[in-house]
């Protein structure tokens, strides 16, 4: 089956960027409000950010996927997810990684894979 790319014909690669238990703890415990997700979705589009919300019914969870597309976007042409289990959640996850653990500079991935593609 072909794979359905993007009309760029590529897709931007994704930032390795996992959660420790203790970083999971505490996302839980500091939800964005809805004034600060709002705020953090506005900066991010304002920033040469896209972003996608998508709910996987096979985790049960709601994952957002954040682009860099434009020129002057800092993390052109790479892609950081977040998940949880709600939209807040998901975007909270999103911005303690961006903000907090990567300091909104996304490392270019290694290149290398980490799984066999089967499975």
């Amino acid at each position: 089956m072909p794979s359905k790319k993007p009309a760029g014909g590529e897709y931007a690669p994704f930032v390795s960027c996992e959660l420790n238990d203790d970083e999971k703890v505490y996302v839980r415990e500091h939800l964005l409000t809805g004034a600060k997700v709002l705020e953090l979705c506005s900066n991010l589009v304002e920033n040469g950010y896209r972003l996608s919300l998508t709910y996987d019914l096979r985790n049960d969870a709601v994952s957002v996927i954040v682009t860099g597309v434009g020129d002057s976007c800092p993390n052109k042409g790479l892609a950081l997810s977040g998940r949880g289990p709600t939209v807040q959640g998901a975007l909270t996850s999103f911005a303690y990684k961006h903000t907090e653990k990567l300091q909104e500079v996304w490392p270019k991935p290694s290149g290398e894979r980490k799984r066999d593609s089967w499975g």
